[in-house]
């Protein structure tokens, strides 16, 4: 279906857009998901992509996925959009608990004024 394909390719493009803005917007503040880490001089990101979503490389692979599911005609996308979501909302949350020991009230606040993953949503 060519809607359905267009519509995926721009769900990729948008993903892959959003992953590598939310990365640049970082700088030096990227850590490795798995590492749990605060660096030395590390500041809090709260503008350009993370003004709207706190998790914005989550966003954007969910985002890709979901495309590339429908570029192919697979219904996998349908199933598994749940499970990233559950699984990328807890990876946050484990995130946002160093940053909230780390930052305190500063993190505490920006968290009450954006959403996680999904803007105005989760």
């Amino acid at each position: 279906n060519p809607k359905l394909e267009l519509t995926g390719l721009v769900l990729v493009i948008s993903g892959v857009t959003i992953c590598i803005l939310a990365r640049k917007q970082l700088g030096t503040n990227w850590t490795h998901a798995v590492d749990y880490q605060i660096k030395s001089q590390h500041a809090l990101v709260t503008s350009g992509v993370y003004h709207f979503i706190s998790h914005p490389i989550y966003t954007g692979l969910i985002l890709a996925f979901i495309g590339s599911e429908l570029i192919v005609s697979s219904y996998l996308a349908l199933f598994l959009f749940p499970l990233l979501l559950f699984g990328a909302y807890f990876q946050g949350k484990r995130e946002e608990a160093i940053l909230v020991k780390h930052f305190r009230k500063k993190y505490e606040t920006y968290m009450r004024q954006t959403k996680m993953i999904i803007p105005y949503f989760i």
